[in-house]
């Protein structure tokens, strides 16, 4: 066998061998975020279904509701609170999927001069 032969042989092989790591790669990234995802959406429903059937079973007991909401009114109110919960996260806005609430009292929004004689934007007071 020849040295170009050979040559090209390894190419070919190589070329191979990285295509089906980057695939193996890709597919335990995959199955990862999936598996991320059906957790994440477990904890966002179990939540308030604890707190339902909790609260249902304590308004049933005391014959009908607690403080005037029946198992009914706790069921609207905990769908309710599913969806405005679940709306107000925004997909990859971090690695683990937080809530951005307070993000914005994070960024600093003062502006780039000073606002005040004596006093620089490295202030650590509040203005």
């Amino acid at each position: 066998m020849s040295t170009a032969a050979l040559s090209q042989e390894s190419r070919l092989r190589s070329t191979v061998d990285f295509y089906l790591t980057v695939f193996r790669v890709q597919v335990q990234t995959q199955l990862q975020y999936r598996a991320a995802t059906y957790m994440y959406t477990l904890g966002m429903v179990a939540e308030p279904t604890i707190y339902l059937v909790v609260w249902s079973t304590i308004a049933r007991s005391h014959g009908g509701s607690v403080n005037g909401l029946t198992p009914h009114a706790f069921a609207a109110y905990y769908i309710v609170w599913t969806l405005v919960r679940t709306m107000n996260i925004v997909a990859g806005a971090g690695s683990d999927r937080t809530p951005t609430v307070g993000l914005s009292l994070r960024v600093d929004h003062r502006p780039a001069w000073p606002t005040r004689p004596g006093r620089n934007r490295t202030s650590t007071a509040v203005p």
